[in-house]
């Protein structure tokens, strides 16, 4: 940790935030509308973890302690214009009544996440509990940012851990 951390979301002492490395593989599968006009589509691609402007805030991952067996974690994955992603998509459809130039992102646990926390339209990221052992070589699952009769976003993940556990 240095000391861009305490600037986004880790304090010394209180986190660890990971910033990826390697490629990141992703998937976009969309239904919705466009204004009245249905769309669907499934694309997906690779692309290199990037840090465009050198902060470590748009593509990462924070875990803070709970006790001595379990970490709490969020973070964040955003696609950036340059990289070609949003090219590839048509369908943005689900996004409201209108299309949007960018994708949302392909990560999003807020760090104010909590199963206390209300799903108010189908936000399960945000009604959960997202915890890992602290020995674990991976981090899988699914929520939802938002569900609604006519439209959702969901996001799937699972992240592989490259070295030690974090404080070994």
């Amino acid at each position: 940790m240095d000391e861009s951390d305490r600037y986004n979301g880790c304090y010394p002492g209180e986190c660890i935030r990971f910033i990826p490395e390697g490629t990141i593989d992703w998937t976009w599968d969309a239904t919705g509308y466009i204004g009245q006009e249905k769309c669907q589509q499934t694309t997906s691609g690779s692309l290199p973890a990037a840090d465009p402007f050198g902060l470590g805030d748009q593509q990462s991952l924070h875990l803070t302690r709970i006790d001595d067996s379990h970490y709490r974690y969020w973070g964040q994955g955003n696609h950036f214009p340059d990289q070609g992603v949003q090219e590839s998509i048509t369908c943005f459809g689900f996004i409201g009544d209108g299309p949007n130039p960018y994708p949302l992102p392909f990560f999003s646990i807020d760090e104010g996440a909590s199963s206390s926390n209300s799903d108010g339209g189908g936000n399960t990221c945000f009604a959960s509990d997202w915890v890992i052992e602290a020995k674990a070589t991976t981090i899988s699952g699914s929520c939802y940012t938002f569900k609604t009769d006519r439209n959702y976003h969901q996001i799937e993940w699972n992240l592989t851990r490259l070295g030690p556990p974090p404080g070994s």
